[in-house]
């Protein structure tokens, strides 16, 4: 769900941007009636804040945008127990929509004569460019939870590949490493380095190891024995290209003991 509060910081950059660009006050809010982005942290007008009877509500219950000429044409205004502090002299308000659901609000306000003038004088062009800013809003929001859902997709997968008894690397275009799973570490005292950010084949000097890099080969089920003064592992490794659009973003390798693959087999003898 879609939620203003998500990209808090993002939805108050956004209105100090509005605010300098038009060099008047702006309140963001969201459809539970929270101030999200205040381009005024003083504003003194305590009608303008987001109740039931607000602007701001009127706007989202709405779903269209709306200008305010004068406070007498609010009834939100006329009953607001601060009405005689209030400095709003005008205001041009839009929704912040997605689909078919209202998300907030964006009011920008005028607390001078000379400002209401130059408000209501270029009201189309401001309507439209606060429009573009609700739509600036909700492409950071579905970039976000896009962001989100990828992360949520990533802790799967690893830990799917951390469920998987064979050792596993996964390679950048390169060949260097960006992410090893759990058993992998059974294997990684063979080697005479720590294995981050090491270069695939710096590591397992193989032909099929730099086909595989440089030429986009995949292979399957080849032999491999490391050794570490009085250690020998006897394994079995594949390599699967990664492709994207025809050209080649990774790699993956497996690595199985030959001794599982033995035990296996002698199992089901």
């Amino acid at each position: 769900m879609l939620r203003l509060a998500d990209i808090e910081e993002t939805v108050k950059k956004i209105s100090d941007v509005i605010a300098s660009v038009m060099n008047m006050e702006i309140i963001i809010c969201d459809n539970h009636l929270r101030k999200i982005g205040d381009s005024n942290k003083n504003w003194e007008s305590e009608c303008l804040n987001i109740t039931k009877h607000s602007i701001l509500t009127k706007i989202i219950n709405a779903g269209k945008h709306l200008v305010i000429k004068t406070r007498n044409e609010n009834k939100g205004c006329m009953i607001c127990l601060h009405k005689n502090k209030c400095n709003l002299k005008a205001l041009i308000g839009t929704p912040i929509q997605y689909n078919d659901t209202i998300l907030g609000s964006i009011g920008i306000l005028a607390d001078t004569e000379e400002n209401k003038k130059i408000l209501l004088e270029k009201e189309k062009y401001i309507l439209d460019f606060i429009n573009k800013m609700a739509d600036l809003i909700i492409s950071k929001l579905l970039e976000k939870e896009a962001t989100d859902k990828l992360k949520i997709m990533k802790k799967r997968l690893l830990s799917i590949m951390d469920s998987i008894d064979d050792g596993i690397i996964a390679l950048d275009e390169k060949g260097y490493i960006i992410y090893m799973n759990s058993h992998i570490k059974e294997f990684i005292d063979l080697f005479s380095m720590d294995l981050r950010k090491q270069n695939i084949m710096d590591l397992i000097p193989k032909v099929y190891i730099k086909e595989m890099i440089q030429d986009g080969r995949s292979f399957r089920n080849r032999e491999l024995n490391i050794r570490k003064e009085e250690m020998d592992l006897q394994m079995i490794v594949s390599g699967k290209i990664i492709k994207h659009k025809d050209r080649s973003i990774g790699s993956i390798l497996t690595f199985k003991k030959m001794s599982d693959i033995y035990n296996v087999v002698m199992m089901y003898r």
